[in-house]
């Protein structure tokens, strides 16, 4: 972590290389540009390389912008294309060598051809671990005590918020639990970590594997804290166990919105009785549990709102988490706005922050939504001893205008 200004960038690239490779989500997109012009100005011969999130769902839209940056947008996942890009950049014809390879958008005598995204890879345990020897781990450690690592990809739910599903497929791939194993152990005793953060999606999705990495993490004697973030319906008692025997302490789990209508109707495909259930679990089980809402879901109201705050206080779980409804590129909403009842306000993506609105949600606007973030951030968060009055409030039938015979508080 060595958080360098971009003239030490630059004089660390002239010291010579073929290409310049960058990644971006949506949120950090304005400083991959940053960089870019400035390389792109000092070296303009060097090609520069954009991949990630981000550029995977705007590569033409990037290629096409009036002063483009960016030689080349990688679409999808890149471990498969860096050997041929680096081939490609051999000669002084890369443009046309790489212009049908899978996964690649490029522009070529001025017009942005596109290969189409690239195949998913199959055999995750044929990845090798991050180069994490490249990097001055020592800064990383000082700087926070947790290091991510991901077993899985693919999601096979269709959130019309979330891309995921779009990134990596909707096929479930894992890698095999001795290999994330593996990684874990060298993660801990080579660089001396403490505390390990899945970052996958959903890291419980199967069961199984999580129990034999819980397992073999118990038989291997390694010593280690970690968390994760998954769904609440793929948690059971005796997973929970498991996990927390083998150092798990934290549990991330979405809720998005206290009524089950506004679930639904995004695509959630889960009930709110599953996060309270397994809030609770959580807590018998010994493990901290996070949930997270989205404020402005297609069909948001003043009353969903509030269902959104009776449900976390009613849950307690140990962390509660709001963001305002961001239309990605690659969701959905981002793509069929119309479709779920959203105007999607501002394309700048420099303002895309989950504490700024830039869509209407039918009568909810921009001010709306910033202000009910920040009264739900403010009274999910009051501890017990702050309260002056009470605030948790009786379950109360579904909201106004909701077909479900059940309680949105149903267990």
């Amino acid at each position: 972590m060595d958080e360098l200004p971009v003239k030490a960038v630059l004089d660390r690239i002239a010291g010579g290389v073929d290409w310049i490779g960058l990644t971006c989500t949506t949120l950090n997109y304005g400083s991959a540009r940053s960089v870019a012009r400035a390389v792109k100005a000092r070296f303009p011969t060097v090609p520069v390389v954009l991949g990630g999130p981000h550029a995977t769902f705007t590569a033409e839209q990037i290629l096409s912008e009036p002063d483009p940056v960016f030689d080349v947008v990688v679409q999808g996942e890149a471990e498969n294309i860096v050997l041929p890009l680096d081939q490609a950049f051999e000669s002084r014809q890369w443009r046309t060598l790489i212009s049908d390879i899978a996964g690649v958008c490029c522009r070529l005598d001025g017009v942005v051809r596109s290969g189409g995204r690239t195949a998913y890879v199959g055999d995750l345990d044929a990845l090798p671990f991050p180069a994490r020897q490249l990097l001055p781990m020592s800064k990383y450690a000082a700087y926070q005590p947790h290091t991510p690592i991901i077993t899985s990809r693919g999601c096979p739910f269709h959130c019309a918020f979330c891309s995921a599903g779009q990134m990596h497929g909707q096929t479930f791939r894992a890698r095999s639990a001795e290999n994330v194993v593996d990684e874990v152990e060298r993660v801990v005793r080579v660089y001396g970590f403490s505390t390990i953060h899945f970052s996958d999606d959903t890291f419980s999705m199967n069961s199984r594997r999580v129990r034999q990495i819980c397992q073999i993490m118990r038989a291997r004697g390694i010593k280690c804290r970690w968390l994760c973030e998954t769904r609440a319906e793929t948690l059971t008692a005796e997973l929970l166990q498991d996990m927390a025997a083998a150092g798990c302490f934290l549990v991330t789990m979405g809720v998005e919105s206290g009524c089950q209508k506004l679930n639904d109707r995004s695509g959630r495909r889960s009930h709110v009785g599953h996060v309270r259930k397994a809030v609770q679990m959580c807590r018998e089980a010994g493990i901290e549990s996070r949930i997270g809402f989205v404020i402005g879901l297609p069909g948001e109201t003043a009353d969903t709102l509030e269902r959104s705050l009776e449900f976390a206080l009613d849950v307690r779980a140990d962390h509660v988490a709001f963001g305002i409804l961001t239309p990605y590129p690659g969701t959905d909403i981002a793509r069929f706005p119309e479709a779920y009842g959203v105007r999607i306000l501002s394309r700048d993506y420099d303002n895309y922050r989950h504490d700024s609105a830039n869509v209407q949600v039918g009568e909810l606007g921009p001010e709306d939504l910033e202000q009910a973030w920040l009264r739900l951030v403010a009274d999910a968060n009051i501890l017990p001893g702050e309260m002056t009055q009470p605030l948790i409030p009786r379950p109360k039938a579904m909201c106004d205008g909701c077909e479900h015979l059940s309680r949105c508080f149903a267990a």
